[in-house]
């Protein structure tokens, strides 16, 4: 049984010692929150990256669904959905079918991730002030590439990676102190699984 497995596994039992009373939804976030950074530290320990150290997309997913609702967490891409898709069309010169997709998630570092730092857009879910989410810094970052008026591929891709790069910077000096974590060790194992498919799916 894999850590995120046994992760699973023993938020059930806790479920079932305190007699099916669903956990405290902070103590999810917790659990899965320090799984994770553990998983990335040790990927990144030692300099060559580890990358089965880091949990995929499919293993959080398999592990942790009836829990991730519970604590408003989210199964983040650390390739988002969206801009995988289109470096996939680049690479291969089509775009992905849906199971093509899929199949992305079984090797893909993930992270769970608090949904008001993923994807919140409504301040008014929160009180105070709210941090700026990871989407949102993207979004940013991707409305000043202008791809379109580059000439190839490889340099919209080196772009696209250049962005992605500096919207985990920002995402983690806004938020890694907070959670203890950084942020762009997340990046540096997304980045190396990424270079790896891009060379394993060139034609």
């Amino acid at each position: 049984m894999g850590q995120w497995e046994a992760l699973g596994a023993a938020l059930q039992r806790c479920e079932q010692l305190q007699g099916g009373r669903r956990l405290e939804s902070q103590a999810v976030l917790g659990a899965m929150h320090l799984l994770a950074k553990y998983g990335y530290d040790a990927a990144t320990e030692g300099g060559a990256i580890q990358r089965a150290a880091a949990p995929t997309v499919s293993q959080i997913d398999q592990a942790t669904a009836g829990w991730r609702a519970l604590a408003d967490i989210h199964d983040h891409h650390t390739v988002p959905v969206a801009q995988m898709r289109q470096i996939f069309e680049w690479v291969k010169g089509r775009a992905p079918t849906a199971a093509e997709m899929r199949a992305l998630d079984t090797e893909m570092p993930g992270l769970p991730l608090y949904r008001f730092w993923h994807t919140l857009r409504d301040a008014s879910e929160l009180d105070g002030p709210a941090l700026v989410p990871f989407h949102q810094i993207l979004d940013r970052k991707l409305a000043q590439l202008h791809l379109d008026q580059l000439a190839t591929n490889d340099e919209r891709i080196d772009a696209l990676l250049a962005a992605l790069r500096d919207t985990y910077r920002d995402f983690n000096a806004s938020f890694g102190g907070q959670a203890r974590c950084d942020y762009n060790k997340v990046w540096l194992v997304a980045h190396e699984w990424l270079q790896d498919w891009i060379v394993r799916n060139r034609p």
